[in-house]
């Protein structure tokens, strides 16, 4: 389950697994700007290491093709 505290501090991961709901009501009403730039700043991240697998998933997928 993912509980979102406005300010605490802890992992920043922030994955879900399946089957479990989200809650994030009632929590707080707003994420302050720090917490917002650090929302974006994972997001970027994620994105930037989601390129990088893709691209090493085809230089790997050509390198076994040269292979046969």
């Amino acid at each position: 389950m993912l509980v979102v505290v406005c300010g605490a501090a802890g992992p920043t991961d922030l994955s879900v697994k399946k089957g479990h709901q989200t809650q994030v009501h009632g929590l707080c009403n707003q994420l302050n700007a720090v917490e917002v730039a650090t929302v974006r700043q994972l997001i970027a991240g994620y994105r930037e290491s989601a390129a990088f697998l893709y691209r090493s998933a085809d230089e790997l997928e050509q390198l076994l093709l040269h292979q046969h």
